[in-house]
């Protein structure tokens, strides 16, 4: 799934590990002041959330309320009658899919059944929205678990699956699950960049290395370079010569390419070259898949030169 890796050091885990066992995020789109920031984790995952301002429901009924989950329609006209109360308002929307209504003292609570960050909620144009105190594309995303403190791990990534997934400003800080003690906010600093094309239009490559004693292999240096093709897309020049990830604690790198583009997979300080074509379907493909391979698989590079003609 499309995301935006966000980078997060702990240059002293060991000392955090004393009083904390985990890094909550929250994320800014606007930037400074930061006033519209969200949370993206919490200690455990949720789903996404919405709660309408309104207690009173007077002319609710013979109104529709619209809403988007995850890209899932769903509608429900009211049938009343007027006035309704929270309660009639619960028992109506009983029957609804994917989302949950709830009494918020007396104001209607939707959350989503799924969990996670990736859960989107969106209330979209109906005339339920006025009565039950929703604005037209009011939206709400699902929160991920805090990322766990291990130890002598450093370094860690958070993948933000916030649609559109777009640039913006994060912070941190340690938390204690248990006891609920938090640290002091960290500064915030500036994501890697805005996602550019369409995200239905990228997919996650994965490789995971281990040594010859089959242990993780950290921090090894992986390079995918673009062999320009294609092109453009979604009106974007795929520009890029390369990019250079390391592997984490897991012996894990990923990367977001673009589906259907031919790349070459460089594993830095072996022999390993390969060139592939990046699948079009799925979420998620092993950039060491055999299946994928163009051309030399292993990189083991022949000349194509014209055999000399013996005389004898």
């Amino acid at each position: 799934m499309p995301s935006v890796p966000v980078q997060i050091a702990v240059p002293n885990v060991a000392n955090a590990l004393l009083y904390f066992d985990s890094i909550e995020v929250q994320k800014s789109v606007a930037g400074t002041p930061y006033s519209d920031a969200v949370s993206l984790t919490a200690t455990q995952a949720k789903g996404a959330s919405l709660t309408g301002s309104s207690t009173v429901f007077t002319h609710l009924a013979g109104t529709t309320l619209n809403l988007d989950v995850s890209s899932v329609a769903l509608s429900h006209t009211f049938v009343g009658p007027n006035p309704m109360t929270i309660t009639a308002v619960l028992r109506e929307l009983r029957t609804l899919n994917l989302v949950e209504a709830t009494n918020n003292g007396g104001h209607l609570k939707l959350t989503t059944e799924a969990l996670g960050i990736d859960q989107r909620l969106t209330v979209l144009a109906g005339t339920a929205n006025s009565v039950l105190g929703f604005s037209t594309n009011q939206t709400a995303f699902g929160l991920d678990p805090n990322i766990d403190l291990l130890p002598g791990v450093e370094k860690y990534t958070f993948l933000d699956r916030t649609y559109p997934f777009q640039n913006g400003w994060y912070r941190t800080r340690f938390v204690h699950s248990a006891t609920g003690r938090v640290d002091a906010w960290q500064d915030w600093f500036l994501g890697p960049g805005t996602v550019a094309v369409d995200p239905a239009s990228l997919i996650e490559g994965t490789i995971k290395l281990s040594t010859m004693e089959g242990r993780v292999l950290e921090g090894a240096e992986i390079t995918v370079v673009n062999c320009f093709s294609p092109l453009v897309k979604d009106s974007y020049f795929i520009a890029g010569a390369s990019v250079t990830k390391k592997t984490d604690s897991t012996g894990t790198a990923v990367f977001e390419l673009v589906r259907s583009s031919l790349v070459d997979v460089i594993v830095e300080g072996t022999s390993l070259i390969r060139r592939i074509q990046v699948p079009t379907v799925g979420g998620s493909f092993d950039l060491l898949d055999a299946s994928l391979q163009v051309d030399d698989p292993f990189g083991i590079q022949e000349p194509d030169l014209p055999a000399a003609v013996r005389h004898s």
